[in-house]
């Protein structure tokens, strides 16, 4: 048992001295077998791992460090916080995602200021994050998204009301069944189903009859009307 604890030991440093070997490939190597091990010496060099050159490698950390238990994310919650503010907007949104990860109540702050940020991932992936932290207290904030200027942005804000399902969201929800985007529609329409308010069956009834479009992944948003007003009347 020691000598297997001792190689184990071996292991991990071998491994984080790999995250600096001048071959991309090799570091992200590394770091995918750094979160298979799951121990916590190895979150600190991973968050630094996250601004490596090499995208691959910035990716492999992010997996990596959503590999690990919460109680050893925890501990990294103020170098994800930093990274919120790093120039390149793909390490943002990968330090959003990991503090969604990690569910530490310091990041809620942090993270509602990164629901400003210029690029539209960050945006959704702080809104995910804050949907895992606090939902409750995030629904005002997704209602708010259902707005934005991004469609992505406002697809992920219905998405994300759809999983929290509360009925603040209601006649915002209805709004958006009037989107210019089929997937934000789409979204709107289920999320009205999962809530389950009766003032969404006219426009529901309206959405089912006449609108045929379909998204990228080829569902009809006519179907998610019915779907939600079938879900609806379930409740009457």
């Amino acid at each position: 048992m020691a000598t297997w604890m001792h190689n184990e030991g071996d292991r991990l440093e071998q491994l984080i001295i790999a995250l600096k070997n001048g071959d991309s490939a090799v570091r992200a190597k590394a770091a995918m077998e750094l979160g298979r091990l799951n121990d916590r010496s190895a979150v600190r060099p991973l968050v630094d791992a996250m601004e490596d050159p090499d995208e691959g490698v910035r990716s492999s950390a992010t997996s990596a460090l959503e590999m690990q238990d919460l109680a050893s994310v925890l501990g990294a919650t103020p170098r994800l916080i930093h990274l919120l503010q790093n120039e390149n907007s793909e390490i943002r949104w990968r330090a959003s995602r990991v503090l969604g990860k990690g569910r530490d109540r310091r990041a809620i702050e942090p993270l509602v200021a990164a629901l400003k940020d210029r690029d539209s991932n960050v945006r959704c992936e702080a809104a995910e994050a804050l949907a895992r932290l606090d939902p409750g207290q995030t629904v005002e904030r997704l209602i708010d998204m259902l707005t934005d200027d991004d469609h992505l942005v406002r697809w992920n804000a219905a998405g994300l009301l759809h999983e929290i399902g509360d009925r603040r969201a209601t006649i915002p929800l209805i709004k958006a069944l009037n989107d210019p985007s089929s997937e934000v529609r789409f979204n709107a329409a289920m999320a009205l189903g999962k809530i389950g308010d009766e003032r969404a069956l006219p426009v529901l009834q309206k959405v089912r009859q006449s609108d045929i479009a379909e998204t990228i992944s080829g569902h009809m948003v006519s179907d998610a009307a019915r779907e939600a007003i079938e879900n609806i009347k379930k409740r009457l």
